[in-house]
């Protein structure tokens, strides 16, 4: 009996592949086509990213422009004690060191401007004022970008 039985579940098992087989053929052809598109789309979208990136390394935002533009006679007219200094530093939400990033000095000479031992130059103060100006919404991607 065991020889009967076992060539009967072979001969099902062969019938049920070879009827199997061309209905799983083109979904398998399908499925293959599908990995590739998405691979495909996955390196596309990677490049994309790059680009971004690179776009807004190079782009130059409303407020640098602002700091980069004070006249330095406006700078020079300007009142900017220690106190004020402080002070927009708070209302920017930002710390010592971000703000000596975004003017371009040492978080120590920021430090001295607040305690009133030295005033900053007047390349500088400039761009001091033209953070007057502006709110945090324009700072965070000036910080951002560094």
């Amino acid at each position: 009996m065991g020889k009967i039985e076992q060539a009967m579940r072979s001969e099902i098992s062969r019938l049920a592949r070879k009827e199997v087989k061309p209905v799983f053929a083109p979904l398998k052809k399908d499925v293959v086509d599908l990995k590739r598109t998405v691979s495909r789309l996955t390196k596309s979208v990677e490049a994309l990213r790059k680009t971004i990136d690179n776009l807004r390394r190079h782009t130059v935002t409303k407020a640098e422009t602002a700091i980069r533009n004070v006249p330095l006679e406006k700078a020079k007219k300007a009142r900017l004690g220690p106190h004020s200094i402080k002070k927009l530093r708070k209302r920017l939400g930002i710390n010592q060191s971000e703000l000596a990033r975004l003017v371009g000095v040492s978080p120590s000479a920021v430090q001295t401007w607040e305690q009133g031992r030295s005033n900053p130059r007047e390349e500088v103060r400039a761009k001091v004022i033209a953070l007057r100006g502006m709110g945090r919404r324009d700072i965070r991607p000036l910080l951002s970008k560094d």
